[in-house]
């Protein structure tokens, strides 16, 4: 089911439990987590073997879930990190999206808020947002719940796929 997500700055839409996301490298992190997924028992971090993910790693968050709802980034790839302007890695969720960029921050708690208490893949598509510096971005994001144990969600692997959006030129004739 989809839903749309809205602030002041962008617009956001959310499919919980997707089927497919759209994207190759998202599909098959999508996939993976559903072949270790059985009922009563969700995945494992270790279920997403290193050579798996290897390729998209640089694409890849883990985030540890803290009580009451504190989120820290556990492993952030590199190419999250240019993208934020900032090393994520070891930081809490509020270190990292304070300031100009708090509403981000606080949508993205929010978010992880839902995949904890759901217990189900989400993915969400940002299709334009203005991020640091003016750039106009579009976000294609899966979040799945991970456990240590097999019942409670204790990390959240997230796989972001973004861009930036650039103006089409428009030729005169």
């Amino acid at each position: 089911m989809a839903s749309l997500a809205k602030t002041s700055e962008y617009e956001a839409i959310v499919h919980w439990d997707p089927q497919s996301c759209g994207d190759a490298v998202l599909d098959r992190c999508l996939s993976i987590w559903k072949k270790h997924a059985k009922p009563n028992r969700l995945p494992k971090r270790s279920d997403f073997d290193i050579r798996t993910v290897a390729p998209f790693a640089g694409d890849l968050a883990i985030v540890s879930v803290g009580k009451q709802s504190k989120f820290r980034f556990e492993l952030v790839g590199s190419h999250l990190d240019e993208y934020a302007f900032v090393p994520q890695t070891g930081k809490e969720l509020a270190e990292v999206y304070r300031d100009d960029r708090a509403d981000f921050g606080e949508s993205l708690a929010i978010l992880f808020g839902q995949v904890v208490q759901r217990r189900c893949p989400v993915l969400v598509l940002i299709p334009s947002i203005t991020w640091v510096q003016g750039l106009q971005m579009r976000f294609l994001a899966l979040h799945l719940p991970l456990s240590l144990g097999g019942t409670s969600v204790e990390r959240i692997l997230s796989v972001l796929r973004q861009e930036p959006i650039t103006p089409v030129a428009h030729e005169v004739f």
